[in-house]
This record gives structure tokens, sequence and C-alpha cells, in this order.
């Protein structure tokens, strides 16, 4: 059973390629655990961003390909179910 909180977002930036690229569409879930390795897309200082998450000495971080960030709970976190390309 599909979940109530599913959102889709278009993707800006190249920061997780070569998984997600500029101009992909992300499908998130508000509902879905995130776990160690997961992407994630969620707000830190009013900046959509678009991150893996990695467990790294007991501490949760979102990183990608340029930046780390420590993980805070407050900050709201979704997990990434599906990524759509357009090839042309």
């Amino acid at each position: 059973m599909a979940s109530r909180n599913i959102e889709a977002y278009v993707v800006h930036g190249d920061c997780m390629k070569p998984q997600i690229n500029d101009g992909d569409i992300i499908v998130i879930d508000k509902d879905k655990p995130i776990d160690n390795g997961d992407i994630v897309a969620c707000l830190i200082d009013n900046t959509f961003h678009v991150l893996r998450v990695r467990k790294v000495a007991d501490e949760l971080w979102l990183e990608d390909n340029h930046d780390k960030f420590r993980f805070e709970h407050s900050v709201d976190v979704a997990s990434v179910i599906e990524v759509i390309r357009r090839l042309k």
C-alpha cells in the first residue's frame, strides 16, 4: 500500500551525479524510514538538498559530492524512492 506522503520534485544541480542529474525528477516518501546509504531530500537553511545518508562513528551525516552536514533531528528528511530521467 502506498504512503499518503508521496511528492515529486525537479532537481536543479549536479551534486549527486551520476545517480541523480540536473533536470531529473525525484519521488519522495515522507513516511519511509531512512537508513545508512539511502538518498534523501531535505531542507537545510531553507535550501532544498538531495543527499546521501552516511553513518560514521555512530553518527549520521548527510552528504553529496560537494558538502557534508551533520544529521540534525530537527531537519525534515524524506527518502527518495524513485528517479525519473528524460532521455530527450
